[in-house]
């Protein structure tokens, strides 16, 4: 990073901590809500091989500031700072207007967000149900959440059920050089999902998604690489009480790929398993099963993941997740406490 570029990071972090602690002053009983969200991380690998990767220590930290600009519109700006190169780097990781009543059902958001695909990619790590991403997100949508600039809009379709219809045509920009880039969307992108839940019984409810992305691949700046990402993911909730329940996910997502002539197609999937006890528990299991996104002969990607979580408050909780290589009989145990600041709210999803 570029003495120019270090110090421009960190004028935005002041900016936002700035912004945060003068809205924190002058507006306490506003709709402004102000919020920070850390996490702290570490990995030990089995094999002995692996372990010159292992740490321990801070691995994010995410600043929040939202409210209501004016009636039906929200703004929300979301910081995150983390390690990068032996110093923190500063980004704006979501910094959008949304307007949620543009007629009956209808609203939009512009700005950047992460762009609506299946269920995990809109994900903020502490939403998440297990420390890791599965292995077909992170290779079809790379090494984090896909964020991109852009505009989306949605709309509640008049059916006897929930059924919600989103469209966004994005920008995202290319950082760095192909060669070092893990795959993932770039380019101008055009995206769709169409997702519906179903309530089964007073207890049970199911929810049924369709998603589509069509743009290009890392490649695209120097020679030709179209990429077409289709998914489709299924959920199922038994709500056992007030805060017990029993969930299953699955998703499947195939990316169609062609760079200067030689096309490919990579597919992959996750079936996760969790459940929720009244105390705040919760242990989950997860099957990762991914080619990667290269061209050429496709590796595979295939874990098992075991992860054990305690909620000691609404603001604050610890897990611990063991994360067996299947390829290369790699096993590796990770721990994570997430603690929250202040107030925030994640989109619908």
């Amino acid at each position: 990073m570029t003495l120019k570029g270090f110090i421009m990071k960190q004028w935005i972090f002041l900016v936002v901590l700035g912004c945060a602690v003068s809205i924190t002053a002058q507006t306490p009983n506003s709709a402004v809500l102000v919020g920070a969200v850390g996490t702290m991380q570490g990995g030990y690998h089995l094999n002995p091989n692996k372990q010159s990767d292992d740490q321990i220590g801070f691995n994010e930290l995410e600043l929040t500031i939202q409210g209501k600009v004016y009636p039906d519109v929200d703004a929300t700006l979301i910081v995150a700072i983390h390690p990068e190169d032996g110093q923190f780097a500063t980004e704006v990781e979501n910094g959008f207007v949304e307007f949620s009543s543009l007629m009956d059902g209808v609203g939009a958001s512009i700005g950047r967000q992460f762009v609506p695909f299946g269920k995990q990619n809109k994900l903020h790590p502490e939403q998440q149900a297990m420390i890791d991403r599965p292995a077909v997100v992170s290779q079809f949508f790379g090494a984090e959440n896909l964020a991109a600039d852009g505009i989306a809009l949605n709309a509640i379709l008049p059916l006897p059920f929930f059924c919600r219809l989103e469209l966004g045509h994005w920008k995202n920009t290319l950082a760095g050089t192909p060669a070092d880039l893990p795959f993932s969307p770039t380019g101008y992108l055009s995206t769709g999902r169409l997702w519906s839940s179903v309530e089964l019984s007073d207890s049970a409810e199911a929810e049924l998604g369709f998603s589509g992305l069509q743009g290009f691949g890392p490649e695209y700046a120097t020679q030709r690489d179209d990429a077409t990402i289709i998914g489709t993911d299924l959920t199922f909730r038994q709500f056992l009480g007030s805060k017990s329940r029993i969930m299953v996910q699955g998703e499947l997502i195939q990316l169609n790929r062609n760079v200067d002539g030689i096309s490919a197609a990579r597919s992959g999937g996750f079936l996760l398993a969790n459940y929720r006890t009244e105390t705040g528990f919760e242990i989950g299991v997860r099957y990762d099963h991914s080619e990667r996104a290269d061209i050429g002969d496709p590796a595979l990607d295939r874990r098992l993941s075991l992860n054990l979580m305690q909620k000691f408050s609404e603001t604050y909780f610890g897990r611990v997740e063991y994360i067996h290589d299947l390829e290369t009989d790699s096993p590796a145990i990770y721990g994570q406490l997430v603690f929250n600041l202040g107030s925030h709210t994640h989109a619908l999803q």
